[in-house]
């Protein structure tokens, strides 16, 4: 595994020589202690310690393999940690939103089309109209081609 992810925010700090978060922080809605993920001897994710604010933006940080979204899958309760303790001192609704790598690597056009779910079935100059109607409705007219 390359190194570990790096939580940053003005209250965690994982994977660095930072600071250790108080766990008992009050504001806290997720609090991870010596966490770690290591199916069949593979260290996915480990030493992680953190306590996330309700408030703020926390950004995960590292390269490609290196855990971050081991990280949230062990943080929303997808995975088990083998290894440390994961509590969520109150019940806060949360969501995850997983990675598709089909958006993104493709054109504008070719995203709001998957994003409406137009097919080819639907006549091409029909889907061009929705998808320009829809670019424009948000603002992202000049970017249909």
């Amino acid at each position: 595994m390359l190194d570990g992810p790096t939580v940053e925010n003005a209250a965690a700090v994982a994977g660095t020589d930072g600071p250790t978060p108080d766990p008992s922080t009050d504001d806290a809605v997720v609090i991870a202690r010596d966490v770690a993920f290591v199916p069949d001897g593979t260290h996915c994710v480990s030493g992680v310690t953190l306590a996330l604010p309700a408030q703020g933006v926390t950004v995960i940080l590292g390269p490609n393999g290196a855990g971050k979204s081991v990280l949230l899958r062990l943080l929303h309760g997808l995975l088990q940690p083998t290894a440390g303790t994961i509590v969520w001192p109150t019940k806060n609704r949360q969501a995850m939103v997983f990675q598709k790598p089909v958006l993104l690597r493709r054109s504008v056009e070719a995203n709001v089309a998957f994003a409406a779910n137009l097919d080819r079935q639907t006549p091409r100059a029909e889907r061009l109209r929705r998808i320009a109607d829809v670019l424009k409705t948000v603002g992202l007219g000049h970017k249909e081609r």
